[in-house]
């Protein structure tokens, strides 16, 4: 969806400063915990709600 350089100014021109390792664990989805402010940026980035980002979802194998 978007890469480290994609995503690291549209967090920065919103007010979240986070350095590359932190959005690089955003990206790949390894990150262990995600502050309420850095939530709703990226919601607004990806033109989603809070509550459908982190709506989870059981696959049956």
């Amino acid at each position: 969806m978007f890469t480290v350089t994609e995503l690291m100014p549209r967090l920065s021109e919103r007010g979240i400063t986070l350095s590359a390792s932190q959005v690089r664990r955003l990206v790949s989805g390894t990150l262990e915990r995600l502050s309420l402010p850095v939530l709703a940026v990226l919601c607004d980035i990806l033109g989603c709600t809070r509550r459908s980002a982190t709506s989870h979802t059981t696959r049956c194998a």
